[in-house]
């Protein structure tokens, strides 16, 4: 139980801090519009990718908390 609750806090708090640029992004944009600035438009494109990493990021959580999952990675390899 406590090992279920310390991968569910950490899966939920890489959530957040990788999705949390592209929703400032967005919410920052909707107010004020998109600035035409270049300087931007590289960090709209680097918060977008931080959000996709999110997905990378999972695997490799569940590998070093989860032992089951370890053990049925291998087994399905």
């Amino acid at each position: 139980k406590r090992q279920a609750s310390r991968l569910l806090i950490l899966v939920v708090v890489m959530f957040a801090l990788l999705w949390l640029p592209v929703q400032l992004h967005l919410l920052y944009s909707s107010i004020y519009g998109f600035p035409e600035n270049p300087c931007y438009n590289v960090l709209s494109i680097l918060f977008q990718a931080l959000a996709y990493c999110n997905s990378c990021v999972n695997p490799i959580i569940y590998n070093h908390t989860s032992r089951d999952f370890r053990e049925a990675f291998r087994q399905a390899l």
